[in-house]
């Protein structure tokens, strides 16, 4: 089950840089009680799994 990934597309800015946008990722994840599973070229992945 933990292949199973969920996208979560946030907006992209370049100003921001990779690691702000990945801080973003995970703060994203958590509000909605996953965990960050991937961050990378701009793309945002939480897991399916519940934060328990």
């Amino acid at each position: 089950m933990d292949q199973m990934l969920v996208d979560i597309h946030l907006g992209q800015s370049l100003r921001q840089g990779v690691m702000g946008f990945c801080y973003d990722c995970g703060k994203a994840c958590f509000r909605r009680g996953k965990y960050i599973r991937s961050c990378t070229r701009f793309k945002c992945r939480c897991s399916i799994s519940d934060i328990k």
